[in-house]
């Protein structure tokens, strides 16, 4: 990558887009080496651009290592990444402000990238380690869950009639709804894309389908997860199915999609809120799920496939929510472990029979207490080959099946 990079052509197309300023230093490394290790977050390399006069911009370019998409897609990603940048600075709220690489770049093609403006403030480092999530929250912290709620106050405020990914319609100062662009291959052959959508529900039942047939067309897994993955799917898909809160047909806001804490930044002697970064793969949904405390906020009990305990940040959200009068997005808070359970399973494949049963009780709103659910993975398969039974898709699988399923041993200890 170091031979598709030049600082003059990084100097000629800042000041090309910022007239009027002019560019002091560019800090790019001069080994490889270094790129990749200091460089980088997980899926972009930065490269920081200094003014004369103290603000700074960032080139961002896409990573093609842990990507399975080509390029085509990762274009079309990074447009809508810079066109959720643009309406959400264009609403007010503390992001860093984008543009698109130049139309008559003379980069090589294979070159994707953007800029952006530099955001102060860095990752929030007392909640750094996993078990943070618990303690306490110290008064700095509090400042920090107190801005976040600010900034979602704001923008609840940027309304959007579908649901899909931001894209430019017009030209660069029009941003639309358009089809959403996921950041996993859930489609892929091209176009790329399906939506947008009227609603949430038709969006993920658009996913769920179309990982069902890539499974029945025998391209998603392999053959010793084929009817676990299916089942699981199966069973997702007659959760959001049934489930009448994503049937809201809108207003719709943005929801940023790796909410994991560290896209949150903060002056790091004090935690005054700065903004949020990393808007790769944002798309439009429902309040329900737009206001759902961050990914990351989840207790430690999450992972043992417990709903009801509510982690100190989630109260901390709750609480500032309530103090602005705002019940309503303090209920989206507590009630938004079903997004957390169906965005996880969607995105990491990793699940034992907690899991699967956690799934279940929060679209059916149970408590963890609940009796009657398979307390293995043998059981469950047993019960979903039972209520399928009947369905050609499991027919097709079982009539072509290949080894049986490799059952995950840590959800048989207790």
């Amino acid at each position: 990558m170091m031979d598709l990079l030049n600082l003059e052509m990084i100097k000629a197309e800042v000041e090309a887009l910022r007239p009027g300023y002019h560019v002091e230093k560019i800090h790019m490394p001069e080994k490889w080496t270094q790129f990749a290790i200091g460089f980088h977050g997980s899926f972009n390399f930065h490269i920081k651009v200094d003014f004369e006069g103290g603000d700074s911009w960032i080139m961002r370019i896409r990573r093609r290592a842990g990507r399975h998409y080509p390029d085509e897609p990762l274009k079309l990603n990074l447009a809508s990444e810079v066109a959720t940048n643009r309406v959400l600075h264009k609403g007010g709220l503390k992001v860093p402000n984008a543009w698109l690489r130049p139309e008559h770049s003379k980069f090589h093609p294979k070159l994707i990238y953007c800029y952006q403006a530099f955001l102060p403030g860095e990752m929030w480092r007392p909640w750094f380690y996993p078990d943070s999530r618990d303690l306490p929250l110290e008064q700095d912290s509090l400042r920090l869950l107190n801005g976040v709620v600010d900034w979602f106050l704001t923008m609840e405020k940027l309304q959007f009639d579908k649901v899909g990914s931001p894209w430019f319609g017009q030209d660069e100062n029009d941003v639309i709804v358009g089809p959403l662009i996921t950041r996993h291959p859930i489609f892929t052959i091209p176009p790329y894309y399906r939506g947008p959508f009227r609603t949430a529900k038709e969006k993920w039942l658009a996913i769920l389908n179309n990982k069902i047939s890539l499974i029945l067309s025998r391209n998603y897994c392999n053959p010793d997860r084929e009817l676990q993955e299916y089942f699981m799917l199966m069973e997702a898909k007659r959760l959001v199915g049934n489930c009448k809160e994503m049937e809201n047909a809108g207003p719709f806001h943005i929801k940023h999609d790796d909410d994991r804490f560290d896209h949150i930044r903060a002056n790091e002697t004090d935690g005054e809120f700065t903004g949020i970064i990393d808007w790769e793969w944002a798309y439009t949904t429902n309040k329900e799920e737009a206001f759902a405390a961050p990914n990351g906020f989840v207790p430690a009990e999450y992972k043992e496939g417990k709903n009801d305990i509510l982690s100190t940040r989630e109260f901390a959200l709750i609480d500032a929510y309530t103090s602005h009068g705002r019940l309503d997005l303090a209920n989206c808070v507590r009630n938004g472990r079903k997004y957390h359970r169906l965005i996880d399973f969607l995105r990491h494949d990793e699940y034992n029979i907690k899991i699967i049963n956690a799934l279940e009780r929060a679209f059916l709103d149970l408590p963890d207490d609940h009796v009657g659910q398979p307390e293995s993975m043998e059981e469950w398969l047993g019960v979903m080959k039972e209520k399928y039974r009947d369905n050609e898709g499991l027919k097709f699988l079982l009539a072509n099946s290949g080894p049986q399923p490799d059952l995950p041993q840590e959800a048989e200890k207790e």
